[in-house]
């Protein structure tokens, strides 16, 4: 006697449709280095060779051509010349989003910096620009507050006032 065939029942796929087998067979490659391979592949730098803002400069100039980061990050990078201060060094930017952007990425620029100047004991912070600061302490809420604020920016703008006779409303 035979069943009959319930037409709920799926069918199975052909062996080429065994996609989870082959996923899997591809998403865990075996590795196998020896233990010497393994060692030259995690490069340690152990030197503490003494550098300086230009070879700073330069690394930033070739971590910026080499991994082609975002924009915000390379002008958040190239913005202002880095502070060098023993194996310290600083970098400024602009404003908060690129603070955030660069230090998502902190530990690679710092390791870049490791790697390119010889010297395994460099430390890298970043902050924002003082003016920046400055500007975020103090909000401008009054045209007068305003007015003073972009006087102190660019003193061309008062003499411009006077020239043509503009008052603030």
């Amino acid at each position: 006697m035979s069943t009959p065939v319930q037409k709920n029942e799926k069918s199975r796929p052909s062996a080429s449709f065994k996609l989870k087998e082959a996923f899997q067979k591809t998403s865990s490659p075996e590795i196998s280095l020896s233990k010497e391979e393994l060692s030259g592949a995690m490069l340690r730098v152990s030197g503490r060779d003494p550098f300086n803002a230009e070879q700073v400069m330069q690394v930033l100039d070739e971590y910026i051509a080499g991994n082609k980061p975002e924009i915000a990050v390379s002008i958040g990078l190239k913005a202002h010349d880095p502070a060098v201060n023993g194996e310290w060094i600083t970098i400024s930017v602009d404003n908060r989003l690129q603070l955030e952007k660069i230090e998502a990425l902190k530990n690679h620029i710092q390791n870049t910096f490791m790697q390119r100047l010889n010297n395994g004991f460099v430390k890298l912070t970043f902050r924002l620009n003082e003016e920046e600061k400055e500007q975020n302490d103090r909000k401008l809420v009054t045209s007068q507050d305003k007015w003073e604020f972009f006087i102190r920016r660019n003193p061309a703008v008062l003499e411009l006032k006077k020239v043509f006779g503009l008052e603030l409303d």
